[in-house]
């Protein structure tokens, strides 16, 4: 538990250039950090209709489906260097369904999350 109120070892920043996005991700630390990511879309407001079992005839709502997921390579962070990440999402939006962006940096080695940002597209 103590281990969850740390602070982020990373600075991340993101930038919509139209449909692109970059990201910005900077080491905190002194020394090096080995870390990987992943860029996932996410959308709102989904529902279902279920017709069997026992669900039957109800409607479920979906919300953070993720409609697209890109990993990216491990890196060596360092605060000298940032790293700079680029994605641009396929698919076009849809107001019925709401979209966001999201960034997960991850520790290389254990897959543990770091850092997480998130932005609407």
């Amino acid at each position: 538990a103590a281990a969850a109120r740390l602070p982020a070892p990373v600075e991340v920043r993101l930038v919509r250039d139209g449909n692109r996005i970059e990201a910005t991700v900077k080491a905190l630390a002194d020394k090096p950090l080995r870390l990987s990511a992943y860029w996932a879309v996410t959308e709102q407001g989904h529902a279902s209709a279920v017709k069997a079992g026992e669900n039957n005839g109800a409607t479920l709502t979906h919300d953070f489906v993720v409609r697209e997921y890109r990993p990216v390579a491990a890196w060596d962070a360092r605060a000298d260097a940032p790293m700079a990440l680029h994605f641009e999402p396929a698919g076009g939006a849809d107001a019925a369904h709401p979209r966001q962006v999201n960034l997960v940096i991850v520790d290389a080695a254990t897959g543990r999350p770091v850092q997480a940002v998130k932005l609407g597209c």
